[in-house]
């Protein structure tokens, strides 16, 4: 059975992409603490790369931000390609559904920490 979940903090802005054939896809770089580490030393980080796929996808590009807590559910993904005449492997995770575990900061406040401005939001009851 191939199953994986993962809980972790979304560690990069998110961009929606368009495959050839109308698909719609992101990739979420999950960061992810380590429940196992030595006495006096700090948790270990691994970023995890996740893939979300179509209408998850384009939900999770319009309301995900850095920084945020999610919880993924889905099954792990190995593929190759070559690179200067070299086989490289990659492992993903391909989500199939995905928790918001906190909610975000608004967009908005995140990209005028980058200096942008965007129009605000209604903020829903």
């Amino acid at each position: 059975m191939n199953v994986v979940s993962l809980s972790g903090r979304v560690a990069q802005e998110i961009k929606l992409y368009k495959t050839s054939n109308d698909n719609h896809v992101i990739t979420i770089n999950l960061a992810v603490k380590s429940d196992y580490f030595k006495e006096g030393e700090e948790p270990k980080t691994e970023f995890i790369p996740v893939t979300v796929w179509g209408k998850l996808a384009e939900n999770c590009a319009a309301h995900l931000v850095k920084g945020q807590l999610i919880e993924i559910e889905g099954r792990l993904q190995r593929r190759s390609y070559e690179k200067d005449g070299e086989r490289c492997y990659v492992t993903d995770a391909i989500a199939e559904k995905v928790h918001f575990l906190s909610k975000p900061a608004r967009k908005e406040e995140a990209s005028d920490d980058k200096g942008s401005k965007k129009s605000k939001a209604k903020k829903s009851a």
